[in-house]
């Protein structure tokens, strides 16, 4: 009875610190290459169907997970993909953390997908939570456009990829072909 007793405590403790859908989390991760940590740490949204997006793994289950939980899944994806030797993740979330209601678009050459805007999101995280480049995207340049005025963005350069995102902007991925053979051989795709 007392073994009983104490394992629903301890699911009803879990439960309370599990993560929920439709909030937010902050990843940060070590023992990675710097840009790498760069462009992984940082604010996800957890959606509607309890996943979130990281780059390189794509769709990870995330509600219902404590952070640690999540954290030692995270890590064991990447090690399991060979993306990571050993790379060490941490997971935040307060659970009355709930998202800005304003968007960021994101659009491709095979469509657009809206996703929730986060405090602090900057042009890297807001890719990885439309889930990133697609095969045929490129994965060198962006575009945000703005209040009606779009600027080109170099992905390779840190400052372009922290470049501040605001509600409603729309981020577009060219085609890595956009420009052709001379785009490929002059590294515009």
């Amino acid at each position: 009875m007392k073994t009983l007793f104490i394992f629903l405590i301890s699911l009803l403790v879990a439960s309370a610190d599990a993560i929920k859908s439709d909030s937010q989390i902050v990843i940060t991760i070590k023992g990675v290459p710097p840009e790498d940590a760069n462009d992984l740490s940082g604010p996800y949204s957890v959606y509607g169907d309890g996943t979130i997006n990281l780059p390189m793994i794509k769709t990870v289950k995330a509600s219902g997970k404590t952070p640690a939980q999540l954290a030692k899944h995270i890590e064991s994806i990447y090690k399991i993909k060979k993306i990571y030797t050993n790379p060490t993740i941490n997971v935040s979330y307060e659970a009355a953390t709930e998202i800005d209601s304003k968007i960021v678009t994101f659009i491709t050459e095979h469509g657009s997908k809206n996703v929730p805007y986060m405090k602090g999101m900057n042009l890297v995280t807001a890719i990885a939570a439309a889930g990133g480049p697609s095969t045929f995207d490129s994965k060198r340049y962006a575009y945000v456009e703005r209040n009606q005025k779009s600027q080109k963005y170099d992905l390779k350069d840190i400052e372009h990829r922290n470049t501040a995102i605001i509600p409603n902007d729309v981020i577009r991925l060219p085609h890595v072909n956009e420009g052709g053979i001379l785009g490929k051989l002059f590294g515009t795709d």
